[in-house]
């Protein structure tokens, strides 16, 4: 990506995720943002603050060169059952913040580079 969020290569490859630091969404939604207050897990970690910096940072230029490129900014809450001693007994929304809409930033990015992973290996299709 250059400086100006324009994916200028990419690659598709297998990879295995181990989640050291074992941070939820909501519990990091702080930890994305710079500044206090962050999880204890962050704060207590240079590595994860200057990660949770720099994806901040890439995610940003991500999503501007999307709206540049006319994107729409939809708002879809997620419905979750809320399970007390193994019955579900209502149903809340869970909202956006701004951890998972880093996280959703990331996953159009790696679509984007899978769609044309893909061109290479298919032809003749519309992708």
């Amino acid at each position: 990506m250059d400086s100006d969020g324009h994916v200028t290569s990419s690659q598709v490859y297998r990879a295995l995720v181990r989640n050291h630091a074992q941070l939820q969404y909501n519990s990091l939604e702080h930890g994305w943002r710079a500044g206090p207050p962050r999880p204890a897990k962050v704060a207590a970690s240079p590595d994860l603050q200057h990660s949770c910096d720099c994806r901040t940072k890439v995610a940003q230029k991500l999503k501007n060169r999307r709206y540049e490129n006319g994107a729409l900014s939809l708002q879809t809450d997620e419905a979750l059952p809320l399970v007390l001693e193994g019955q579900v007994v209502d149903v809340v929304t869970q909202q956006k913040n701004h951890a998972t809409e880093l996280i959703e930033d990331f996953m159009i990015a790696a679509n984007g580079s899978s769609r044309e992973c893909s061109k290479k290996f298919v032809t003749g299709a519309a992708l």
